[in-house]
């Protein structure tokens, strides 16, 4: 509406300039006049349009447009009115400005109907009586009506008929895109204490609310209508740009669904790095596809550092109290040693608890160690390129007698995924699964879903599975077991988060291991889920890139030619 209002105020005055005041003998050739109320107006409108548009978009934006429209009505029909009326030369003007009266809702498409029909109303009358000097005929004056009416017709059409009939139409600070009709939602959005910023499907910033300039360190203004990334230069821990694809508003555009992210950091207008828990969801429009983002993020950058603080202490005192409790450990297994001491069998028993719940106390501190390290990146991660079918192998005729001792049945086999096994006579071809990872932490993250599937499953089986497809392998641990309440598997991977119930609560645990086995598996660029219902059991998830069988021999020899060999280093020393 201001762009329009500026464009034909300018256009009025750089007429009144060449025709009236610089080149006036042009008038005698061309006829062309614009009087000098009309320039008044459109100067007016122009200066409105530079300045003071520009101090109530961010305060009153229906207000601010509104105004824009009134001056463009003035302008326009003071041109019209002054140079002949119906028979002006302008009058094609008028028919513009009409189209844009239903813009804002019908209360003030109402108002402007009522005001633009009884002014187009006089100077038809003005006009033509004085053309004539007699009033217009009934039949004229019919068809001037109509020819106004068309445009109405053509302005309810644009503006008040796709709004849905309600609210105040399609005025808004994102157009279409946001859908906020009138001033209370600007009120609302711009006393949000996170930063609030919609970016349009052509990733341009429509709504930038106060707390996004404060965090961000731009003007609302002048973050406005420019290109996200600009604005949101979104980092890593180490300051680098993260790339495109991981970036969670181009992730909303491409997937459509909603993405959260608390280790991310924004690089301010004055190159300042804090830390943002940002959430990125989509506004979708009635045929499912997306019209804009909103991206809705606050600083945590206290949060870290009073988090990295607690994750220090936790590591401190973890690795402080392992040494007293392995002292306690060792001497409560002397004491239970038939060779050292002579107990008797009460004695014994109460040892043998004393003994068990200091074990409990060592895996507790172990357990807060790794999560520590695994938050503040100082654990251990040395991957390489693994054959999964062999590690699960080994794997599983470890843990087989865990299961058995509990009278429970182990299955381990290759699922009928994407990447079918191939009969070769009586021989069963099985497909090579090859992925990038320290295989350690691997084995720590399913020997803890096996042992988990062990504790909660008081009869039946489990059972480990590879499927896969070209470019994913995904390992599974399911179980016949208790099974989990959906309510709590958004939670289930939270350091320190249990279920807690009356089957549950009698078995032990520290609450990190699925958080712990969640970073290990993240830290492989993979993901880690469950499926579960209650009384039915339960299947984890461990889903990694696959490699093909080219890419780990090429990793293979990379990894080879980066290692030097002993002899190289110390000579060829006999011992």
């Amino acid at each position: 509406m201001n762009e329009a209002t500026l464009v034909a105020g300018a256009l009025i005055l750089l007429i009144y300039l060449l025709f009236e005041v610089f080149f006036s003998g042009w008038k005698q050739e061309l006829p062309v006049s614009v009087s000098g109320l009309s320039a008044g107006m459109a100067a007016l409108s122009v200066a409105y349009g530079l300045i003071g548009f520009r101090m109530l978009i961010n305060k009153m934006t229906v207000v601010a447009g509104l105004t824009s429209y009134v001056l463009l009505s003035a302008s326009v029909g003071t041109l019209v009115y002054s140079t002949g009326g119906v028979e002006s030369q302008y009058l094609l003007l008028w028919v513009v400005v009409v189209l844009f009266s239903a813009m804002f809702g019908w209360l003030t498409w109402l108002t402007t109907w009522f005001a633009t029909h009884v002014y187009f109303l006089l100077l038809l009358l003005g006009t033509i009586a004085t053309a004539t000097g007699q009033p217009p005929d009934g039949g004229r004056l019919l068809i001037y009506m109509l020819a106004l009416e068309l445009p109405f017709v053509v302005s309810l059409f644009l503006w008040y008929g796709q709004s849905g009939g309600g609210g105040s139409g399609s005025v808004s600070v994102a157009s279409e895109t946001v859908g906020a009709e009138d001033v209370d939602q600007d009120v609302l959005i711009s006393s949000i204490a996170e930063g609030v910023v919609v970016i349009d499907h052509e990733s341009r910033i429509q709504v930038f609310n106060p707390a996004a300039a404060r965090t961000s360190g731009w003007g609302e203004a002048d973050a406005r209508g420019i290109d996200y990334r600009s604005v949101l230069k979104l980092v890593d821990g180490k300051g680098q740009p993260i790339p495109e694809e991981a970036n969670p508003i181009s992730r909303v555009f491409n997937t459509t669904e909603t993405v959260v992210d608390n280790n991310i950091r924004l690089m301010t207008r004055n190159n300042k790095a804090i830390d943002l828990s940002f959430v990125a969801s989509p506004i979708s429009r009635g045929d499912g596809s997306i019209s804009a983002v909103v991206a809705v993020f606050r600083d945590i950058t206290q949060e870290k550092d009073e988090e990295r603080q607690r994750a220090e202490f936790i590591s401190t005192a973890s690795h402080e109290m392992r040494t007293p409790v392995a002292a306690i450990e060792g001497y409560l297994a002397l004491a239970m040693n038939d060779a050292v001491s002579k107990v008797d069998s009460k004695a014994r028993d109460y040892l043998e608890k004393a003994h068990e719940s200091t074990q409990h106390l060592g895996k507790l501190f172990q357990d807060l160690l790794t999560a520590a390290k695994t938050e503040d990146g100082r654990l251990q991660f040395n991957p390489e390129v693994i054959e999964v079918g062999a590690l699960i192998d080994k794997l599983a005729e470890d843990v087989r007698f865990t299961a058995e001792k509990k009278g429970l049945i182990l299955e381990y086999d290759f699922g009928a995924g994407a990447d079918m096994p191939e009969i070769a006579g009586a021989q069963v071809v099985r497909p090579l699964y090859f992925v990038h990872a320290d295989p350690e932490r691997l084995r720590e993250v399913i020997t803890n879903l096996f042992d988990n599937a062990v504790k909660y499953t008081p009869e039946g089986k489990i059972t480990i599975r590879i499927t896969g497809d070209e470019t994913n392998t995904v390992i599974s641990v399911a179980d016949t077991g208790l099974g989990i309440p959906q309510e709590d598997i958004p939670h289930l991977f939270q350091k320190f988060y249990r279920v807690d119930n009356t089957e549950t609560r009698q078995i032990g645990g520290t609450g990190l291991g699925l958080f712990i086995s969640r970073k290990i598996i993240e830290k492989c660029n993979g993901k880690i889920w469950v499926e579960s219902q209650m009384g039915q059991g339960s299947t984890f998830y461990v889903s990694l890139p696959r490699l093909s069988a080219a890419q780990a021999e090429q990793l293979k020899r990379q990894q080879a030619s980066q290692e030097t060999p002993l002899a190289h280093v110390t000579g060829n020393v006999e011992l």
